[in-house]
């Protein structure tokens, strides 16, 4: 209303004349925006499990998890419950203490104070909300997940996981959790493939590469991991994870994998040149204020960004040192944070710089080595 008040004039109070403000019109029937109502009917059928026609939907219209990404959380929640057997009976967890879920008592001047139970509450929301301090809410349809395909074995990751996770795409960033019990399960998967000497019960030579199961693996992390790790910010544990996958490829493969994220990866799809731009900024920012003084309170950060977006910060990074050479140093004491992974693309990175035809690798006298090569020589030596 302030805004929309008429500006003071000078002079004395009495010589004002009183101003009406101008009243807000009201919105008119037209300019309401229609809710989508597939996108209603869609949401409502993942809520009580119907994947039949929900994937139909999906099938007919892909693009409504880009515009709606509450269908990707339902999809997750699906794929949870499938997958949930599967892990309990082959990954070992520990028992979670249930005082992690429950209010504690509270000590006061009359003495200790137990919480009161929660009231259970139904609710439509899917998934269901958190539990409050006083409210446990459940979802109304108990029966959701009863026509819910069930993984029993690791084929079931490429018969059943696998199909649903192609509708959720690189929207599995959006729980860590999930996409942390399923790169578990895929590292298990992937060393089924390994021969094992029947003596010693170890792994003896190498992998058939063609074997359909690395070939899976593969696609997968083209397809939904590589892309999703940029939206997971600072999440050490899905790197680590990720990286116990791609570990088990050789070399080659793996710098194909590093080539296609740096290249083509980040133009696939709207998100990711974002985040791309917000990355390109915040490397070149912490680089720009990186010193021998601010190294501890910098590696941090580095690191963080070195988690999820490891190609763009080390192609900076690389091509400041060939730049500046008293920067080498300081870079290197930076990444004391830096998970495998990053280092593995860190030698990607400079080996890629270094095979560029267009760079000089002597000065103009034809005998000294150029100042950017021995730059990045002494990174490398390091």
């Amino acid at each position: 209303m302030l805004a929309m008040a008429a500006p003071l004039e000078s002079g004395n109070s009495s010589s004002q004349q009183s101003k009406t403000l101008p009243t807000t019109p009201e919105p008119k029937k037209g300019d309401f925006k229609a809710a989508n109502q597939k996108v209603g009917l869609l949401t409502s059928l993942l809520a009580i499990g119907a994947i039949k026609p929900a994937i139909a939907i999906m099938s007919k219209f892909p693009w409504l998890v880009d515009a709606c990404p509450e269908v990707a959380d339902l999809m997750i929640r699906i794929l949870k419950v499938s997958i949930s057997p599967l892990y309990e009976s082959v990954i070992i967890t520990k028992e979670r203490n249930p005082s992690f879920t429950h209010p504690r008592a509270r000590y006061t001047a009359s003495g200790v104070v137990y919480p009161s139970p929660r009231k259970p509450v139904l609710t439509l929301w899917a998934p269901t909300p958190p539990s409050t301090n006083t409210t446990d809410f459940v979802f109304f349809f108990p029966n959701w997940d009863d026509r819910i395909p069930i993984s029993t074995s690791l084929d079931d990751l490429e018969d059943v996981i696998e199909p649903l996770l192609h509708f959720v795409g690189l929207h599995v960033s959006r729980d860590p959790l999930f996409l942390t019990k399923f790169l578990r399960l895929g590292r298990l998967h992937l060393q089924s493939t390994m021969p094992i000497d029947p003596t010693t019960k170890k792994p003896s030579g190498e992998p058939d590469p063609q074997n359909p199961i690395r070939r899976l693996w593969f696609n997968i992390l083209r397809r939904y991991l590589l892309p999703a790790l940029p939206l997971i910010r600072g999440n050490a544990v899905c790197t680590v994870e990720i990286w116990n996958i791609i570990r088990q490829y050789e070399t080659t493969t793996r710098w194909r994998l590093y080539g296609e994220w740096k290249t083509s990866t980040y133009q696939s799809h709207p998100e990711l040149r974002i985040r791309q731009v917000q990355a390109d900024r915040e490397s070149k920012g912490i680089l720009r204020r990186l010193s021998h003084n601010t190294i501890d309170s910098l590696s941090g950060p580095v690191a963080k960004l070195a988690h999820s977006n490891p190609c763009i910060l080390f192609s900076n990074a690389v091509n400041q040192i060939m730049a500046y050479d008293n920067l080498a140093n300081v870079v290197i004491q930076a990444l004391r944070y830096v998970t495998n992974m990053g280092f593995d693309v860190l030698v990607f990175i400079i080996l890629g710089a270094l095979a560029n035809p267009d760079k000089e690798r002597v000065k103009d006298d034809g005998v000294n080595t150029s100042d950017w090569l021995q730059s990045k020589l002494t990174t490398v030596l390091t």
